[in-house]
């Protein structure tokens, strides 16, 4: 009795993998039309790949838009939760923590980035508060207003970094991006 109060729920296993097969088809067909507009990819073509019906798309998004913005905010979620905490102060640990999971979704983020430039600096600023000490630690001789032009100076430049990383297709690691990363940020 409890099974089917669950069934259409979002808490629902089969639910969550339903979704999760979507999202993965539009990532698919966002990959595989590059340079075509989203307009292009229809609710069939996603249905089809994913192996559902039109009926069960619109269960979970109202559009292939919507689908991209639940993409969207899961990945602006993982960058919001990677931690900074008493073992992982060091700011190499962060920077690849960060590569990472845009290395995992290189696909949809360089997406996201043609899209919406601004993405990236959206998250950051959202995180500021938990990154800006780690950033400019080692500059204590810089005053306050100082460090906030080195923060945005830094950011914008990793920013920049991770752009042409995705453009260039990966060729470098994520430990070897975090080397230019830090070698070029203000010392």
């Amino acid at each position: 009795m409890e099974f089917s109060i669950l069934v259409g729920t979002k808490n629902n296993i089969r639910f969550q993998a339903t979704e999760s097969k979507i999202k993965q088809a539009v990532i698919d067909q966002l990959n595989h039309q590059q340079t075509s507009p989203i307009s292009d990819i229809t609710v069939s073509d996603v249905c089809k790949k994913a192996k559902i019906t039109r009926g069960t798309f619109y269960k979970h998004y109202t559009s292939i838009n919507d689908c991209i913005s639940a993409i969207e905010k899961d990945i602006s979620d993982k960058l919001i939760r990677v931690k900074v905490d008493d073992q992982e102060t060091n700011i190499d640990h962060i920077i690849i923590h960060i590569l990472q999971i845009i290395q995992e979704n290189n696909g949809i983020v360089l997406f996201i980035f043609r899209q919406d430039p601004s993405f990236l600096t959206k998250i950051l600023d959202r995180i500021k508060e938990r990154f800006f000490d780690a950033i400019v630690s080692d500059v204590s001789e810089l005053s306050s207003s100082e460090k906030k032009y080195v923060y945005e100076y830094s950011v914008f430049g990793t920013i920049a970094i991770i752009r042409q990383w995705l453009e260039n297709n990966m060729v470098e690691t994520s430990e070897e991006i975090c080397k230019y990363i830090l070698h070029w940020r203000y010392e």
